[in-house]
């Protein structure tokens, strides 16, 4: 019942929402039609609009708004058409169709009168013929910034005019083309890499682009492979953690250029390729990725620390409402246990070249994850009910003149922390994970942001 009546209340507040929206659009858009700013009442009618389709009074002002917008670009194509400025009587025949087909769902029709058509048509002609063949020439001067400019508004007056599309695309690919080989034979593989991913988002078959970048990601791929981890076999399962974790966080991060490599699977295709050419078997080309880098940890020191359990005797109340509402306290002594324990480590680790032997990343962390309990507990009792508080004589009844209950608002919130506080410190694996994370996170955050270049 309770979701119900939420699902109701969000429904009546998203339709007075929508019932403002639109009031308060077509509002703004009269404001702006009193300013003589009828592109932008325009687009305010259009949106009240979409907001309520029949909302009456933004119907009315979009026709009306629109006649007068409609009047003014008219004019301006008649003079662009008196003046021989083709861009101009295109640009604004544009802009008044585009305001047709916006218009057109809502029944507010916009006619464009047979003078105006031929004018635009006219005009069109020159326009493609004119930017079509500057377009070329700048091709030809290589300057393909300009003729993008040229080609896309060709494209947007007529999609399939000549080779508009094919020529584009050679506006938009050609420099990151030629400034990826740059990049590869600069061997500045990632660069490169990024740049032919560039090409391949805009066009898959631009010259011999995969090629290329495939040529980027073979010869810029840093492929890792762990060494024996110092103090392993004194600290198995914590080392075996880490080197798996870093393992998946490095693989989740799907760089292409960062790649971990399994030395014992290196073994076992070294030794196959050696049987093939032992019996003169097929050599399986590219089977085997050769380790650029070895990543080497050592684990320096390892510690669990817990404190003895503190127990402290107090004094306190239980509660007791009995049935004709009264309430009575009744006197007891509760203990409060408290313990801690801290977890932490030293961890070193570096990264090396296997061709120069030069460290290409390192770093060192002394991780800590540490945890406590405290609560309290009174033996016999419920302990929903119990009270701190203080007394003289627990024999003796109640007094409220000598013995004092603390229930204040933030006295019992904190007793309820203590009566229903965890009463078990976390596991040594809860705390060995907190330090494998802290480790993972940062060695293999380091090892993906390393860039050669």
């Amino acid at each position: 019942m309770k979701q119900q009546t939420n699902i109701v209340w969000f429904l009546l507040g998203c339709l007075l929402f929508t019932g403002c929206a639109y009031r308060k659009a077509a509002k703004q858009a009269a404001k702006y039609e009193q300013a003589k700013m009828y592109s932008a009442a325009i687009d305010k009618y259009l949106y009240s609009l979409s907001k309520k389709g029949d909302y009456i009074d933004a119907r009315i002002g979009l026709m009306r708004t629109l006649t007068i917008y409609k009047e003014q670009l008219v004019e301006k194509i008649e003079e662009g058409y008196e003046a021989l400025n083709d861009d101009a009587v295109v640009d604004n025949y544009l802009a008044l169709d585009n305001l047709r087909k916006k218009a057109a769902p809502y029944q507010v029709e916009i006619a464009i009168d047979s003078r105006t058509q031929g004018q635009y048509a006219e005009a069109k002609n020159r326009f493609l013929v004119t930017h079509y063949k500057k377009a070329q020439h700048y091709i030809e001067e290589e300057n393909f910034s300009e003729a993008q400019t040229l080609l896309e508004s060709i494209i947007k007056v007529e999609s399939g005019y000549e080779n508009a599309h094919e020529l584009l695309i050679t506006c938009k690919c050609e420099p990151l083309y030629r400034s990826g080989k740059s990049s590869l034979n600069n061997q500045k593989y990632r660069t490169a890499y990024a740049a032919f991913q560039q090409i391949l988002n805009i066009n898959a078959s631009y010259k011999d682009t995969k090629e290329l970048q495939t040529e980027s990601l073979e010869k810029g791929i840093l492929t890792i492979a762990f060494t024996s981890m110092k103090n392993q076999s004194r600290y198995p399962t914590f080392c075996n953690s880490i080197i798996n974790d870093t393992k998946q966080a490095i693989q989740k991060a799907n760089n292409p250029f960062v790649k971990i490599v399994d030395l014992n699977n290196t073994e076992q295709m070294l030794a196959e390729q050696r049987r093939a050419l032992q019996y003169g078997l097929e050599l399986k080309a590219g089977a085997i990725i050769p380790v650029r880098a070895h990543l080497s940890c050592a684990v320096e020191s390892f510690t669990l620390t817990t404190t003895p359990l503190q127990v402290v005797k107090k004094k306190g109340f239980i509660k007791e409402t009995k049935s004709d509402k009264t309430v009575v306290y009744h006197k007891v002594y509760y203990k409060e246990y408290s313990r801690s324990q801290t977890c932490q480590c030293s961890f070193l680790y570096d990264l090396r070249s296997v061709e120069t032997g030069l460290i290409l990343v390192s770093g060192s962390s002394t991780p800590t994850s540490t945890d406590k309990i405290h609560y309290a507990y009174c033996e016999g009792q419920n302990n929903s009910n119990l009270y701190s508080g203080t007394w003289e004589n627990q024999k003796s009844a109640f007094d409220a003149n000598t013995d004092k209950v603390n229930d204040s608002f933030i006295a019992k919130l904190a007793m309820k922390s203590l009566v229903y506080g965890r009463q078990e410190l976390k596991s040594e694996n809860e705390m060995r994970q907190q330090l494998i994370n802290t480790i993972v996170k940062d060695m293999s955050n380091k090892i993906l942001k390393y860039n050669p270049e």
